[in-house]
C-alpha cells in the first residue's frame, strides 16, 4: 500500500522530521516499510500490506497519520467533514432502500446529488492519486476513490439514473452480470448484490455494475457507503477472482461508524470544486450490526509482570491516550475504552492492551534479564526404563512386532477360544454387552490379533505391556505384564525351548537374573511353566490347549510368555562384575548328561553348579538332545565347563585331572555321562 508523505502533512506537521528517522521509527513499533520513492516534492512510502491485515485502521492516510501523531506525540488534526446531523435534515424526501440480507449488510448509509458536472478533477487530486497508484476517471469516481485513500472507507457512485429503489440481497441462484471492468460473470448463489428492484448494480462490497456507472452524461448521483461482513466479502472476491482496493479494505472488517463520516467528507470535497450540487435527499442511514467499543480493565502490576520492567504510570496513560483509547486511572487499575476502529478483531484483550503500550514506549528499553531456574537431574522412572529395554530387545534381537489392544474382553471371541476367567471385573455402564469385562489376562486379545492374520504369514511374533484389572483382597490392582506370543510352524518342543530362551536372555539383560522354572497344571494352559526367582512368582510360560489352537491351524504352535513387570521391577539388580581376560589361553571341556525327560535343566544346573575346582572358571549350559541313540523317555544335556589359570598355561595332565574329578562327581550325584 502506497502512502504519500505529503498527504500525511495535511493531518500531522511531519514537514521537519527527518524522513530516514521517521521511516526506521513507523517500521519498528508499527508496520514494515518495504520502500521510499522521492517524487518531485513528495514522499511515498510503500507499506507491506501483510504487516497491517490484522489492522483495517491503517489503510488509509488519516489511519497512518493517527500513528504518526502517537509515535511522534505531534498533534492530529481532524478530518474535514459534513457532520451525520447536518445532512440527515436536508429535507423530507430519504432514499427507498431495503437491506434484505441483514447478516453480511453490517450498516448502509447512502445519499441523493444532483446538479454535478462529470469533468476532469483538479491536479491535487490526480497528483495523489496517481502517487499511490490509483487511475483518475473523473471528478466523481476520483474523489470516491480520494476519500477511500483517505479515511479508509470504500465509496460508490450510481448514476441515478432510473433508480428509484435500492436493495441489498443475496442471489438465490446463479447470474450473469457485466461489471465496470466489462467482463462479463457467472455469479454464484448467495453472492451479496446491490439491485435496483430487478437491476443489478454492483456486487456488493468489490465492484460495480457497467450498466449504473458514472458518465460524461451523468447529472446526478447515488452515493453509496456501507459496511460488509469481511468473511462474506473475502469468499466472494476468490471465488470470483476479483481484488478490488474496495475488497481488500471489507475483507479486513472495517469500522462500521465511518460510513457517514466518507459520505460528508466526499460532499465537503466535491463542494469545494463544485458548489452549485444539491442534496436532493436527506441522509439515509442503516445501523444494523455495529461495531462496539470493547472495555478492558488491566492492573498496572500486571502491565509491569507481562513486560518484566517497571513502567511510569503516566507513561502508560500518554500511550494510549496518544492512540486514541479512553483511559480512566484509580487505584492502580486502568479501566480502557478501545474505539471502535481498534475494536474490528484488533485490540481484544490485555495482552493487546500491553502489545501497544510496548511497542511504542520502545522494545529497546525493556532490559532482558536471564530466567533463573534451578537445574535438578531427571527421576529416572525404572519401570519407563524396563519396559524400554523390553520392547527394544525384543523388536531388535528376536524381529518381534508391539501391538496394543483394548483392556477389556471380547465376550464372544473368549466363548470362541474356550476361555474362561471368573476374576474379572464387570464394566458397570458398559453400552455394549459384548465388551462388559476388563481384561485379567492379555493374551486372549493378542490371540484374536493373530487369528486375524494368521492368513497372511507363515510365522507371527507379536507382543504387548500393558495393565490387566484384577481384585485382591478386596481391593483393585491393575498390574503393568508383558505379554509376549509366538504363532509358528516350528517342531513343537523347538518351539517352546525358543520361548523358554526368550524369558531367561529378557531377565539376564534387565536384571542380571536367572529364573527357575516349574512345571505346574492350568486349565487353559498345556507345558504350563511357572516363572519364579526367589520367592517370587514373576510369571508364566506355556503352549495353549490343542482344542484351542484347531482355531488357529493344524500346523501350528502357539506359545505365550507372560511377566510380571511390576514384580520383575521390585528385584534389585544383581551387580555385574568385570574381571581382566587372562593373558593364558583357556580351553573347555563339554559333557553329555542323560537324564530322564521329566528332570528340568534348573535341577541339573543346580547340581551342576555346586561343583567346584580351581581351574574352573565357568560352568554353562550348551544343548539338549532327544532323539538317535538316547532313549525315548531320556534326554542328552550338553554341559561345558571352561577351565584355565591366569598365571600359566594349563598341562594336560591337569585338564584330564579336572575331567575325571568332575565324572567322579557326576556319578557320586547319580548322574550319567551318554
Amino acid at each position: 500500500m502506497k502512502i504519500s508523505l505529503d498527504w500525511i502533512n495535511d493531518y500531522v506537521e511531519i514537514k521537519d522530521i527527518n524522513i530516514d528517522w521517521l521511516i526506521s521509527k513507523f517500521t519498528i513499533t508499527t508496520a514494515e516499510i518495504e520502500g521510499v520513492n522521492h517524487i518531485k516534492n513528495d514522499v511515498i512510502i510503500d507499506i507491506d500490506n501483510k504487516s497491517i491485515t490484522n489492522r483495517p485502521d491503517l489503510w488509509c492516510h488519516y489511519g497512518i497519520a493517527r500513528e504518526i501523531s502517537a509515535i511522534t506525540g505531534r498533534k492530529l488534526k481532524n478530518i474535514e467533514y459534513i457532520k451525520e446531523d447536518e445532512l440527515r435534515y436536508i429535507n423530507k424526501k430519504v432514499l427507498n432502500i431495503g437491506i434484505e440480507d441483514k447478516v453480511k449488510c453490517l450498516r448502509y448509509s447512502a445519499i441523493k446529488i444532483g446538479n454535478i458536472k462529470v469533468n476532469m478533477s483538479p491536479k491535487i487530486i490526480t497528483n495523489r492519486l496517481l502517487n499511490c497508484g490509483v487511475k483518475p476517471i473523473n471528478i466523481i469516481v476520483d474523489i470516491a476513490n480520494y476519500v477511500m485513500l483517505d479515511i479508509g472507507q470504500p465509496l460508490h457512485t450510481f448514476d441515478k439514473k432510473n433508480i428509484n429503489f435500492i436493495r441489498v440481497s443475496s442471489l438465490v441462484e446463479p447470474i450473469k452480470f457485466k461489471s465496470l471492468d466489462n467482463l462479463e460473470r457467472e455469479l454464484p448463489k448467495d453472492t451479496l448484490m446491490v439491485w435496483s428492484k430487478e437491476k443489478l448494480l454492483a456486487i456488493a462490497g468489490i465492484i460495480g455494475g457497467d450498466e449504473s456507472a458514472v458518465s460524461e452524461n451523468t447529472e446526478g448521483i447515488i452515493l453509496e457507503s456501507a459496511t460488509f461482513e469481511g468473511v462474506t466479502i473475502r469468499k466472494t472476491a476468490l471465488a470470483l477472482g476479483i481484488r478490488t482496493d474496495a475488497s481488500a479494505r471489507y475483507e479486513k472488517f472495517l469500522d462500521t461508524a465511518i460510513t457517514t463520516v466518507a459520505i460528508g467528507r466526499f460532499i465537503k470535497l466535491l463542494q469545494q470544486y463544485q458548489p452549485e450540487i444539491k442534496l436532493e435527499t436527506s441522509l439515509y442511514d442503516n445501523i444494523i450490526n455495529p461495531v462496539k467499543p470493547i472495555n478492558i480493565s488491566i492492573e498496572h502490576k500486571y502491565i509491569e509482570t507481562y513486560l518484566g520492567n517497571s513502567i511510569n504510570k503516566d507513561t502508560v496513560l500518554n500511550i494510549l491516550r496518544s492512540l486514541q483509547f479512553e483511559v480512566e486511572e484509580k487505584e492502580n487499575i486502568y479501566t480502557i475504552i478501545v474505539p471502535t476502529y481498534r475494536a474490528t478483531k484488533d485490540v481484544t484483550c490485555k495482552a493487546d492492551i500491553i502489545e501497544e503500550i510496548l511497542r511504542l514506549y520502545g522494545y529497546d528499553n525493556i532490559k532482558g534479564i536471564p530466567n533463573k531456574a534451578e537445574t535438578v537431574c531427571a527421576i529416572k522412572n525404572p519401570m519407563k526404563e524396563i519396559e524400554y529395554s523390553l520392547k527394544d530387545t525384543l523388536v531388535k534381537k528376536f524381529n518381534f512386532n508391539e501391538v496394543h489392544s483394548y483392556s477389556w474382553y471380547d465376550n464372544n471371541w473368549l466363548k470362541k477360544l474356550g476361555f474362561n476367567y471368573d476374576d474379572t471385573l464387570k464394566i458397570v455402564n458398559s453400552s455394549v454387552n459384548q465388551f462388559d469385562n476388563l481384561r485379567s489376562d492379555i493374551s486372549p486379545n493378542i490371540l484374536k490379533i493373530i487369528y486375524d492374520n494368521r492368513k497372511n504369514y507363515e510365522e507371527i511374533k507379536v507382543f504387548e505391556i500393558g495393565r490387566i484389572f484384577l481384585m485382591e483382597d478386596g481391593v483393585l490392582t491393575q498390574p503393568k505384564h508383558l505379554t509376549a506370543t509366538i504363532y509358528s510352524s516350528k517342531n513343537e518342543e523347538q518351539a517352546y525351548r525358543y520361548t523358554k530362551g526368550i524369558c531367561s536372555y529378557l531377565l539376564r539383560t534387565i536384571k542380571d537374573i536367572d529364573a527357575k522354572y516349574i512345571q505346574i497344571k492350568d486349565t487353559n494352559k498345556e507345558n504350563c511353566l511357572s516363572i519364579n526367582y526367589n520367592s517370587l512368582q514373576l510369571g508364566y510360560i506355556y503352549s495353549i490347549s490343542s482344542s484351542t489352537l484347531k482355531l488357529f491351524s493344524s500346523k501350528h504352535v502357539i506359545n505365550i510368555l507372560d511377566i510380571n513387570l511390576e514384580l520383575l521391577n521390585d528385584i534389585v539388580n544383581n551387580d555385574i562384575k568385570y574381571e581382566s581376560i587372562s593373558k593364558y589361553p583357556e580351553t573347555y571341556l563339554d559333557f553329555s548328561i542323560l537324564t530322564s525327560r521329566d528332570i528340568p535343566y534348573f535341577d541339573i544346573e543346580s547340581l551342576v553348579n555346586k561343583f567346584t575346582h580351581q581351574l574352573v572358571i565357568q560352568i554353562k549350559y550348551i544343548d539338549t538332545y532327544l532323539g538317535e541313540n538316547v532313549p525315548e523317555s531320556m534326554k542328552s544335556t550338553t554341559i561345558r565347563l571352561v577351565i584355565g589359570d591366569s598365571n600359566r598355561t594349563l598341562q594336560v595332565e591337569e585338564i584330564n585331572k579336572v575331567k575325571e574329578t568332575f565324572i567322579n562327581y557326576l556319578n557320586i550325584n547319580g548322574l550319567k555321562l551318554r
